[in-house]
């Protein structure tokens, strides 16, 4: 993983070749990295880098993550220990690594994650059946309830990703027929 000063294109700082710069992700202010670190003895770990050493400040158990638009928390997915197909998110103090709240039971599996930036929901993209991706859901954060579904339209089985605007009042959805789209966050209502 790299770090380039974008105006200048100069290499900043190389990082140990274990971090994965694929899911790499900024604190808000930019003191930290959220970087997964490839395969660690059979256990998928996300490490917070401090941007300036490299210095590992802290650790979470989990592959998948996403920030809270302040920085303070940390959200993982990882295995429950019920096994495949059960998966459980965790919720984590990003500075102390303290673990806030976890949430199981779910029955697919979820890949990217976005956090609205209120905080207050969560924005999972699901696996259904054997797609590579089903649909995305809107959760509850602090306690994982289903709020609402953005589904894809006729022709389009799957989403690959998604990412919300700035003020959290729309998506933007990439879809298995290669075409992205807008939504309104709040209604799951399909724009374009």
């Amino acid at each position: 993983m790299k770090l380039w000063a974008v105006a200048a294109g100069e290499l900043v700082r190389e990082y140990p070749s274990t971090f994965s710069g694929s899911a790499a992700k900024f604190t808000p202010d930019g003191s930290h990295i959220l970087a997964p670190i490839m395969d660690v003895g059979g256990q998928s770990v996300l490490s917070l880098i401090e941007t300036d050493t490299g210095k590992v400040a802290q650790t979470f158990s989990g592959w998948a993550a996403a920030l809270s638009s302040d920085g303070l928390e940390v959200l993982t997915l990882a295995e429950s220990a019920a096994g495949y197909p059960h998966w459980s998110w965790h919720r984590w103090r990003t500075l102390t690594g303290e673990l806030v709240q976890s949430y199981s039971g779910h029955h697919n599996w979820m890949g990217s994650t976005v956090i609205s930036p209120d905080g207050g929901t969560l924005f999972v993209n699901f696996e259904i059946g054997f797609k590579a991706f089903g649909l995305v859901r809107a959760l509850a954060f602090t306690n994982g309830t289903h709020l609402r579904s953005f589904d894809p339209p006729p022709g389009a089985y799957s989403f690959g990703a998604q990412v919300l605007s700035s003020d959290g009042s729309k998506m933007l959805t990439r879809d298995s027929d290669g075409k992205t789209r807008l939504w309104n966050a709040a209604t799951a209502e399909l724009l374009d």
